[in-house]
């Protein structure tokens, strides 16, 4: 059986609508503004402790309530993470709700990840499996988040048994570590733990289905600088007061996603082609945490959840050679991805130093996803003598407004025997 992976785009989809960001869409920092300027006013704490004895503000922030200062009419309250740059009313290098979450954009589900490479193999009887990979992943600087470059690193295992000629399945272990720098300032690390199934049938000969179900359990740690300036028009001279330090926030979270597959493998001789059509489903869910720091800037945030349901329509082209010492099985593949529930979305904070019984909380919202994208996936596949198998495979993300990525895998499986 040849190996089949690695897709070519080969349909057009029928234009949809996208969904718009909606009028009074607010960034993180738009909102930390308003609320700190002029004495902390629209905070509802106007002169700081001094005026609200029984409803405390921890020092940072209080100091930033009685600055004393008057931002008048008309003055620059900042934007997204790109328009802030040198604004005068703020440099908060913000959009740590989006520092959480973003780093899921761009990347695939667990239970896809172990799919994509489970499907490079061809599996015969009893065997064990084993993959490691490095992705280069950047994302730009938005109108509502911050930017980064990331490390991303990963292995994965498992073991699959094909009980009879038209199915197979198995059970797999998958870990990724992923490193990464804010443009802002700051960075963060996030790692990933987690088990999936998956399997094959295929009814009837060339047809087969695909699927998997992946549950893992995320630890972030991310730190950011945070930098609020206000100008003081108390004196005679017009200065500038800021208040900056590192926010340092850790939490758990944990993610199901599934994968299902339909395609048809068409042999022309050595060269095999051949449709494919598919669902992502990933749903993320991420605990609220508290930020630490000095700075008066940190937040606390509430549990977040997202919720991501992908269509994924291409093609994989392959050509399998003879060899002194086997089979060798250049391959090439693409995919379009259609993202159709994942929108821009609304989220509830508040600053950790409002200490207050009844402590306001804002809103503000993430970045609206990109709606299409490609991967694009290129490599090669060897059988060996004695039931070995390697390899080894290039990655890219086309076509995404905000990230760009780049990566490589490799890994081998032993075939134990058995099967039937």
């Amino acid at each position: 059986m040849v190996t089949r992976r690695f897709w070519l785009v080969f349909v057009t989809w029928a234009a949809l609508a996208a969904v718009p960001t909606s009028s009074f869409a607010q960034s993180l920092d738009q909102e930390v503004t308003r609320l700190l300027n002029n004495d902390c006013l629209q905070l509802g704490v106007f002169g700081g402790n001094s005026n609200n004895p029984g409803n405390p503000l921890g020092p940072d922030l209080d100091r930033i309530c009685v600055i004393n200062t008057f931002v008048p009419v008309g003055s620059s309250t900042g934007g997204g993470a790109g328009s802030t740059q040198g604004s005068d009313a703020l440099l908060t290098r913000p959009k740590a709700e989006g520092r959480v979450e973003s780093l899921r954009d761009g990347e695939k589900g667990a239970a896809e990840q172990i799919l994509s490479i489970t499907d490079l193999f061809d599996v015969q009887g009893l065997g064990l499996w084993a993959s490691g990979d490095y992705t280069r992943r950047d994302r730009d600087i938005t109108a509502f988040e911050d930017g980064y470059e990331s490390d991303v690193y990963g292995a994965s295992g498992g073991v699959d048994y094909r009980f009879a000629s038209i199915a197979f399945a198995g059970l797999a272990y998958n870990f990724q570590r992923t490193n990464g720098d804010f443009d802002g300032g700051g960075d963060f690390r996030t790692d990933s733990h987690g088990v999936a199934v998956y399997g094959s049938v295929s009814p009837v000969p060339q047809v087969f289905v695909d699927g998997s179900v992946s549950y893992a359990w995320k630890d972030y740690d991310i730190d950011r600088f945070a930098s609020y300036t206000e100008e003081n028009q108390t004196g005679p001279v017009d200065t500038f007061v800021t208040f900056s330090g590192i926010a340092d926030g850790d939490t758990d979270g944990r993610e199901l996603s599934a994968r299902g597959v339909l395609g048809y493998d068409l042999a022309l001789g050595a060269l095999t082609v051949g449709p494919r059509a598919g669902v992502n489903f990933v749903h993320t869910e991420i605990d609220g945490y508290t930020e630490r720091g000095n700075s008066g800037i940190e937040l606390t945030y509430s549990d977040r959840t997202r919720q991501s349901l992908q269509s994924v329509v291409g093609a994989t082209l392959s050509v399998a050679g003879s060899t002194p010492f086997g089979a060798v099985i250049p391959q090439i593949d693409a995919e379009w991805i259609h993202e159709f529930q994942d929108d821009q979305r609304h989220h509830s904070v508040r600053f950790a130093q409002d200490l207050r019984t009844n402590a306001g909380t804002f809103a503000f919202q993430n970045e609206q996803p990109d709606r299409d994208f490609f991967n694009v996936n290129a490599g090669v596949s060897i059988a060996l003598a004695h039931g070995i198998q390697t390899f080894v495979q290039y990655r890219t993300l086309v076509g995404h407004s905000d990230f760009q990525s780049h990566g490589v895998a490799a890994g081998v499986r032993v075939e134990l025997g058995g099967g039937s």
